[in-house]
């Protein structure tokens, strides 16, 4: 992962960090744990998701989903 968009995303930019496509999570707003941060931590620049969303879609019939609430 490029040091600009670590930064951008608030993670921490001296670590190796990397995005593995292999799996999602499924997860049903209405019944979600899970609670955003306020305020967010960052976000990835217009210009680095959507390859990134390209080969997820690219992908999405070979990836898991892993159910994160019932």
């Amino acid at each position: 992962m490029p040091e600009i968009e670590k930064r951008r995303a608030g993670l921490d930019a001296d670590l190796p960090l990397w995005i593995i496509l292999d799996e999602f999570n499924e997860d049903v707003i209405g019944r979600s744990f899970y609670l955003e941060p306020e305020p967010p931590l960052g976000r990835f620049s217009r210009a680095f998701f959507p390859p990134l969303l390209k080969k997820f879609i690219a992908r999405r019939e070979s990836i898991r989903g892993v159910k994160r609430c019932d």
